[in-house]
């Protein structure tokens, strides 16, 4: 039997933490232009964001951060250590498979999933220090 607790504060910090490091993941300044041109898109070329995929991105987003949030309380409370590593590989293995599929590019594929794993871990490691 586990006990359900979330601190709410961190949860919204996780929550504007998760696109911040979206933000910066795929900047110019950082893998932005290797991910734009993976795609086929000319990196030189700012365009706007998809507004559908980023209006998507929002629920999306704080689901994820709630069950990470969710998971980490079951992994504290239950002192089964392996929990919340396991949602994480498990999550990083479906955006490579899912990508793998669609036929993107092998740099697509990995920029996206490093972005996965290191944004879930940083979450993951925030809930557990709060």
């Amino acid at each position: 039997m586990f006990e359900f607790h979330i601190n709410w504060v961190t949860y919204l910090v996780n929550f504007i933490l998760c696109f911040v490091i979206g933000w910066l993941w795929y900047s110019p300044m950082v893998l932005g232009k290797q991910f734009k041109a993976g795609l086929g898109i000319d990196p030189s070329k700012s365009g706007a964001l998809p507004s559908t995929g980023m209006a998507l991105q929002i629920p999306t987003t704080a689901f994820e951060v709630f069950f990470i949030g969710f998971l980490v309380s079951m992994q504290v409370s239950t002192k089964i250590w392996w929990i919340v590593p396991l949602y994480i590989l498990v999550m990083t293995s479906a955006s490579i498979t899912g990508q793998y599929w669609s036929a993107r590019k092998p740099v697509v594929i990995m920029i996206t999933a490093g972005q996965t794993m290191v944004t879930e871990t940083i979450v993951a490691l925030i809930f557990w220090a709060f």
